[in-house]
């Protein structure tokens, strides 16, 4: 797949300027000023780490599952590290957030925004604590490593499914099979990580061996 790169060296934020570009566009930056995560939390965005938008197509009702893909892209650029994912895609490096990736639709496309601390670890507003990579890899490198594996994992959800990703995805999964806590808009529920569903839902076994489908929610262990 041919991708066009736009660098820049300050935005408010890569996946707002995203909005305006077509599918297979990736827009960079060095600093962003008004960066945002899930939930329109914060992303505070120092200069040295890595944030980049990707302008995908629009899967329609399947275009949710692309933030497991994404997750897996991330895992498998940095392979060297021993990185697991917290559902849905936050990834993570000893035990703090190292990336996190905000997915948002448009009528034609889907943008996926991804944030890697290569360099720093802000940890202001954050729920969770924080790593980085100490700077042994540079945001343009990082790209250069992310964009086969796009296409790679795209071609694969075209011809196969989610099938293969979710059995991957499941490989990296933190607190697979232990209690963990969720935090919902109108409550909190604790339950056992059985699994991932077919159609991307965290799987909870409750205290009477009943099972409820998560899909959205802060997780904490």
């Amino acid at each position: 797949m041919k991708w066009d790169i736009y660098n820049f060296e300050t935005l408010i934020s890569t996946n707002e300027t995203a909005l305006s570009y077509p599918p297979y566009s990736v827009i960079m930056t060095a600093i962003q000023t008004g960066g945002r995560g899930r939930n329109g939390r914060q992303w505070i965005s120092p200069k040295g780490n890595f944030y980049a938008s990707f302008v995908l197509p629009d899967f329609r009702e399947k275009s949710p599952l692309l933030s497991y893909i994404s997750a897996l892209i991330v895992c498998d650029s940095l392979s060297e590290y021993k990185l697991q994912i917290k559902w849905p895609n936050d990834v993570l490096l000893e035990g703090g957030k190292l990336a996190g990736i905000l997915l948002e639709r448009t009528e034609q496309s889907v943008i996926v925004g991804i944030g890697v601390n290569t360099a720093q670890s802000p940890q202001q507003g954050m729920l969770y604590k924080t790593s980085n990579l100490k700077a042994h890899i540079q945001p343009r490198e990082l790209l250069d490593r992310m964009l086969p594996l796009f296409d790679h994992y795209l071609h694969l959800f075209q011809t196969e499914g989610f099938e293969p990703i979710r059995q991957k995805w499941i490989t990296h999964a933190l607190g697979l099979n232990q209690q963990i806590t969720v935090r919902l808009p109108l409550e909190t529920v604790i339950g056992k990580f059985k699994t991932l569903s077919k159609e991307g839902a965290l799987i909870l076994e409750l205290e009477d061996q009943s099972l409820r489908d998560i899909w959205v929610g802060d997780v904490f262990y």
